[in-house]
């Protein structure tokens, strides 16, 4: 019978290229939302910056407009009183025909009052103001006054997100020139023609902008978790369909080797190299050599070796020293030739120097056939990879240093904007989820470390608050299963560990919810044992079969199909090999199961 180890091999092959693959894909996406984010954020305070240009430009072409007719004339009320600023100006008050009192307001005067109604009626801020203004509460603040003095140094506008009276705006500055419409008032001064008169500053609320933001935010996260979502399932898909057209082709030619009409058509046409061969023995019936009856082009190709220079030649003869070789190739052939059964296996040349997969069969009494395929470059990747570890953490650290930075950019934000609105839950859950990512992040790190055996850091924990810390993260999935949940342990207990110890402990309490939710109860306690302290996680559901425990902390298994994905308790044992500590499991009295975990003192 053919053995297909190969098959097999693929297989694992591809589930390593779909993991790069699907794993390529994630970072992709989370660098693209990333990117998307922060161009809805660029362009939200472009928005206001935009919308602070038109209001400046209004405010500046009406200020001219008054300028340019000396000012305006009109009524006196409670509202446009005088202006005590303007008693210099000749005919600043008048009286019409028909007795009202006029007064004149000035370019100024008018875009302060037009200011105010803007700010009743859709929040924008507007000021005019000046280093040497006229009217002493036209003052500029801090933030004015350094635009101001950046005027005089040449900048032609400043503009910026500040806090006004602890809200977001965008604040726009930018100079106001002195032209001779504007000498009727301020000639006086000493301004002239040209002269940098002051500015007008506009400041646009930013609350409402930040929730259309935020709602779009949302969106383009929802877009880019289902195309994350297709992408991951089209890299599916296509990995089944080429592993199961794989594995058709490799049976396919496993059938070809099995008779003599299908051994004609592989050897015109197949790509892999193919020879066939007739046994030599002994007296005493063993294989001593064999020879070259026929070879096709592709191995010509791999083995450097011409079909005119070794047809009928003795592979002793072409391959001096082959008999030597670890492998034992003669022998090899020899038992398939005695014994009619074909084999397949992988092996390296000595004299060629060459790594082979090799299928060999026998066609007929005294021949055997071998179709085979260099190896050489996937065995000198697969020797890298033995050696790339440090490579893969660099890796991991790279990745997880790109996720962290906007994570952390996340979490500062949210932290920022929750001092503003505390009472924000989004906010609450931003800033939560980030938190986590982050832990997440950290943790990754760690199980990088100990799944390929590297020491990891520890130090003095205290456990209790670990366990307290991870009980908390379940208390919605123990609220839904109608739980109870107890930690009996002291309120300070220190260990020697890292904080990646915290992963055992979710992974008990996960399966105790997920598999012994009919127990109705899980509790955490502790014993002493031989300098070492053994902790608890017990649940009261059903009792697992003890001929199961050797089983449990195995990767992939899983007591019932469907839930999870079996790496759990893998990773709790790697963990805890780390920490040179047990895991095991025990039944607990009167029904359920007890998996604990013994760890050195501190």
């Amino acid at each position: 019978m053919i053995e297909t180890p190969k098959i097999f091999k693929i297989s694992q092959q591809l589930k390593r290229i779909t993991l790069i693959l699907a794993t390529i894909w994630t970072v992709v996406i989370l660098l693209a939302l990333g990117w998307s984010l922060l161009s809805e954020y660029d362009g939200t305070v472009e928005i206001a910056h935009i919308q602070a240009n038109l209001s400046f430009e209004k405010d500046l072409v009406y200020r001219r407009w008054s300028a340019n007719h000396g000012g305006t004339y009109v009524p006196v009320t409670e509202q446009t009183p005088p202006n005590p600023y303007l008693s210099h100006v000749k005919n600043r008050d008048v009286t019409t025909t028909t007795d009202q009192e006029l007064t004149l307001v000035n370019p100024a005067y008018m875009t302060r009052q037009v200011h105010e109604l803007g700010k009743e009626q859709y929040g924008h801020l507007g000021h005019i103001t000046s280093l040497n203004p006229i009217r002493p509460k036209n003052a500029a603040d801090d933030w004015e006054t350094k635009a101001l003095q950046s005027f005089e140094q040449g900048v032609t506008e400043v503009g910026e997100l500040a806090k006004v009276g602890g809200t977001d705006y965008f604040r726009l500055m930018r100079p106001m020139i002195t032209e001779a419409p504007c000498l009727k008032c301020h000639a006086h001064q000493g301004y002239k023609e040209g002269d940098l008169r002051g500015g007008i500053s506009i400041s646009i609320p930013m609350e409402p902008l930040w929730q259309i933001m935020f709602g779009h935010m949302g969106t383009i996260t929802l877009g880019f978790g289902l195309v994350w979502l297709l992408g991951l399932s089209g890299i599916g898909l296509g990995t089944k369909h080429l592993s199961k057209r794989i594995r058709e082709r490799e049976m396919a030619g496993v059938e070809l080797l099995k008779s003599e009409q299908r051994y004609k058509s592989l050897f015109t046409n197949m790509q892999n190299s193919f020879a066939l061969h007739e046994m030599v023995f002994d007296q005493e019936g063993r294989p001593i050599d064999y020879i070259f009856l026929d070879v096709n082009n592709a191995f010509e190709k791999q083995t450097m070796l011409k079909s005119a220079e070794i047809i009928g030649e003795k592979v002793t003869a072409v391959l001096p020293g082959i008999e030597d070789d670890p492998g034992d190739w003669i022998g090899t052939y020899g038992a398939v030739v005695q014994t009619g059964d074909s084999i397949s296996f992988e092996s390296y040349s000595i004299p060629i120097g060459r790594w082979y997969s090799i299928v060999a069969y026998r066609p007929k009494e005294g021949q055997f056939a071998t179709v085979f395929t260099d190896i050489t470059d996937r065995k000198q990747a697969e020797e890298a990879l033995l050696d790339s570890n440090q490579l893969k953490e660099l890796l991991l650290d790279v990745i997880t240093h790109d996720i962290k930075n906007p994570a952390g950019v996340i979490r500062n934000m949210a932290e920022m904007m929750l001092e503003e609105y505390s009472d924000n839950d989004m906010l609450e859950i931003i800033k939560y989820s980030s938190d986590k990512l982050l832990r997440v992040m950290d943790n990754a790190t760690t199980l990088a470390q100990v799944t390929i055996g590297d020491k990891i850091k520890l130090a003095e924990i205290d456990i209790t608050e670990v366990l307290h810390s991870v009980g908390q993260e379940f208390s919605s999935q123990l609220k839904q299963s109608e739980i109870t949940f107890k930690i009996d342990m002291p309120d300070k207990l220190f260990i020697r560990a890292n904080p990646i110890i915290s992963e055992v402990f979710s992974n008990y309490i996960s399966n105790a919810i997920k598999y012994a939710d009919t127990g109705k109860k899980i509790i955490i306690d502790t014993e002493q044992n031989d300098n070492h302290l053994i902790i608890n996680v017990k649940d009261f559901g059903e009792t697992i079969e003890k001929d199961k425990y050797d089983c449990l902390f195995t990767r992939k298994y899983q007591i019932e199909k469907g839930k999870g994905r079996g790496l759990g308790l893998s990773i709790v044992k790697k963990i805890a090999e780390a920490h040179n500590a047990e895991v095991g499991i025990k039944p607990n009295e009167p029904t359920g199961n007890i998996f604990y975990i013994r760890i050195p003192e501190a």
